[in-house]
């Protein structure tokens, strides 16, 4: 068996021990933070570097960084900081960056 297979099948395997072995009442809560926010909060504290880094917007405080960094075509809307245009068209319309605009702290 191929060693990605065989993991496969032990995880499929220990994941039915686990299901049989629980309770009817038991129940499993998983959360999973991405990128600068947790769920719908935005994380305005992280450093300038940070939303460059991975392609997020970054907060107005951050424009001199990104003037800095990415030149006069750095593009700013609603308290957020975008390397350009082309990225914040990438952005507006998500729902993650609309949720964040919405409740900005400016």
């Amino acid at each position: 068996m191929r060693p990605l297979a065989k993991f496969a099948f032990a995880a499929l395997v220990a994941g039915s021990a686990i299901g049989f072995g629980s309770s009817a009442n038991a129940a499993v809560g998983v959360t999973i933070g991405v990128g600068p926010f947790t769920g719908s909060y935005y994380d305005y504290g992280r450093p300038c570097d940070y939303y460059r880094g991975y392609g997020y917007p970054a907060p107005a405080r951050c424009y001199n960084d990104y003037y800095g960094y990415y030149g006069p075509g750095v593009y700013i809307d609603s308290g957020f900081v975008f390397r350009d245009r082309v990225t914040y068209g990438r952005w507006r319309y998500r729902n993650d960056y609309r949720h964040w605009r919405r409740h900005a702290h400016h």
